[in-house]
C-alpha cells in the first residue's frame, strides 16, 4: 500500500478535512463515520518536516541542529513555534495574536468538537448496552 499523506486542508476549497473511513489493511473491514484529524496530521509543509526530523531525533535538539545547519537558538525557536502550532505550548506573552483585535485565542481543543464529543459518548453508551446484554464488543472486557 503506497504511504501517502492526508492532506490537512481540501485542494479546492482549502476548508478542514475529516476522515470518513477506515480500513483494514489485512482483512477489509470497514468503519464509517466522522473522525478529525489529529492535530500532528494538520501540519504542512517545514512545519511537518521539523515534526519528523525532531522525532526522528528523539527530541535530541542538538541532532536537529547538526541536520539543519542552524543555530542552537534558531532550532529551539522553531521548535517552540511547532509546539505552539500543535496546541502544546502557549504563546509568549509578547505574540502579537494575543492583542490582535478579533483574535481569539484558545487552547486547541480540535478532537472536542461538539460532534466528536457526541459521538463519544454514543459509542460509551452504545458499549454499555451491549455489555449489559452480553452482547459485548469490546475485545478487553468479559463478563464474568
Amino acid at each position: 500500500m503506497p504511504e501517502l499523506s492526508i492532506p490537512p486542508k481540501c485542494p479546492s476549497c482549502n476548508g478542514p478535512m475529516i476522515v470518513v473511513k477506515l480500513e483494514c489493511a489485512s482483512c477489509g473491514t470497514e468503519i464509517t463515520g466522522e473522525y478529525d484529524l489529529c492535530s500532528v496530521c494538520k501540519l504542512e509543509g517545514e512545519t511537518r518536516e521539523l515534526f519528523d526530523l525532531f522525532l526522528g531525533s528523539r527530541g535530541n535538539l542538538k541532532k536537529v541542529q547538526r541536520e539543519l545547519g542552524v543555530s542552537y537558538p534558531t532550532v529551539r525557536q522553531r521548535i517552540s513555534e511547532m509546539f505552539i502550532e500543535l496546541g502544546q505550548e502557549p504563546p509568549p506573552a509578547d505574540n502579537p495574536l494575543l492583542s490582535a483585535p478579533n483574535c481569539y485565542v484558545t487552547p486547541h481543543l480540535a478532537w472536542a468538537t461538539l460532534a466528536a464529543r457526541q459521538r463519544l459518548v454514543a459509542t460509551i453508551v452504545a458499549n454499555l448496552q451491549a455489555f449489559l446484554k452480553r452482547i459485548c464488543k469490546v475485545p478487553y472486557l468479559t463478563h464474568t
